[in-house]
């Protein structure tokens, strides 16, 4: 079974639910490359992405600028579109259960 905080994000994004389920797929890597693919061609649509995830234009920033050689832009950003969503989960389960 793929990683839930993945398929969650890859679906947020815009994958197609086809990729997301498949078998065989490297989802955090179709993710990535879909992710530098945006960063190329429609900041913009990006930019919204990263919006309605909730994940600060400071903290990619401070992300890129701190990312070890080798990383794509696109694995950072996924990266941290993952982690506030594992965030959220939290916060969620926190309330539900009466912890906040």
């Amino acid at each position: 079974m793929k990683d839930e905080l993945v398929s969650s994000v890859a679906g947020l994004v815009g994958l197609s639910d086809e990729l997301i389920h498949a078998e065989n797929t490297d989802l955090f890597y179709e993710l990535s490359h879909y992710l530098n693919e945006l960063i190329n061609t429609d900041f913009n649509r990006l930019d919204s992405i990263l919006h309605r995830i909730d994940v600060s234009e400071a903290k990619v920033r401070a992300a890129l600028a701190s990312a070890p050689n080798g990383s794509s832009a696109g694995e950072i950003v996924a990266r941290l579109m993952i982690a506030r969503e594992r965030e959220k989960r939290v916060w969620r389960r926190k309330y539900k259960d009466g912890e906040l």
